[in-house]
């Protein structure tokens, strides 16, 4: 049985979305902390990781604003930790917060 992929007009557009969110990400993190970008351990793996965990929050129906910010705070906080990010939405890191708790 063979499966058939289709790219849907949704899909790019879905893509199209998560391309801006993440270049806005990456945007954010150089201006807020330059070193962030440079600490990271493998940078292609965290790339990769960092866009699972975008894809994530927009299927668990967060805004694409709040997953903007969930995806920041995971990568100033991982490379402040100097850990792999997480690729996978849990709800336990807070929106816009410092400690990453859910207020």
């Amino acid at each position: 049985m063979s499966r058939e992929i289709r790219n849907t007009p949704d899909d790019s557009y879905r893509q199209n979305e998560i391309d801006q969110i993440f270049d806005a990400v990456w945007e954010a993190a150089a201006r807020r902390n330059p070193m962030c970008l440079v600490k990271m351990l493998d940078l292609n793996s965290a790339h990769k990781q960092l866009r699972q965990l975008l894809q994530d929050c927009l299927a668990h129906g967060l805004s694409a604003m709040d997953a903007r910010e969930q995806v920041l705070n995971e990568l100033l906080q991982s490379s402040a930790a100097c850990r792999r990010p997480r690729n996978t939405y849990s709800g336990s890191v807070g929106l816009g917060t410092s400690q990453g708790k859910l207020q």
